[in-house]
């Protein structure tokens, strides 16, 4: 049996357990993230949603799709339980009752949340037919609330490093450009 951490998530664990630190990168926040330290996330969270969806999803509902990146409440949402996950069964804090939480509150409210996450057509983001139009009916009336009138909806998605919910200045600094 390996014991040790795979080279991503040991990436991630030195942020997590970086003491003294004024504004720790906490691993599960995307913008707090280098770009290496992302990548590292996302291989972490992609083996997390592998074995979640083997073992916690019961029902077309509950599955999480290959776009989740392109969800970014969705990516969110599963970036934070990757890491309740750990917390609850491998953090050196971990209690019975913790598991307990994560099982019977968080994992319940997150599978129930998987459907609303995807959007409007969850169907074709399940068979790999992700919509352009996945938020059509939110952007638009976000859009007009904000007198924004023209929404585009074909855009890429939004990097997630780049969700940094007004607090960028806890944002890691973006990579530099090549001269």
């Amino acid at each position: 049996m390996n014991t040790m951490p795979s080279p991503d998530l040991q990436i991630l664990l030195n942020e997590y357990f970086a003491a003294g630190e004024m504004y720790p990168r906490w691993p599960w926040t995307w913008s707090a993230m280098t770009p290496d330290q992302a990548a590292a996330l996302d291989t972490v969270v992609e083996r997390w949603i592998s074995t979640y969806n083997k073992v916690w999803a019961h029902t077309e509902a509950e599955i999480v799709p290959a776009c989740w990146r392109q969800h970014p409440g969705l990516a969110i949402d599963t970036t934070v339980m990757t890491w309740g996950y750990y917390f609850a069964h491998h953090d050196p804090r971990a209690t019975p009752l913790v598991a307990v939480q994560y099982h019977h509150q968080a994992l319940v409210h997150f599978r129930s949340a998987v459907e609303r996450w995807l959007g409007e057509e969850p169907r074709k983001c399940r068979t790999g037919q992700h919509p352009d139009s996945w938020r059509a009916g939110p952007e638009s009336l976000i859009d007009l609330m904000s007198g924004n009138t023209k929404t585009v909806h074909n855009e890429p998605h939004m990097p997630l490093r780049e969700l940094h919910f007004g607090f960028d200045h806890l944002a890691a600094e973006p990579e530099p450009e090549d001269k």
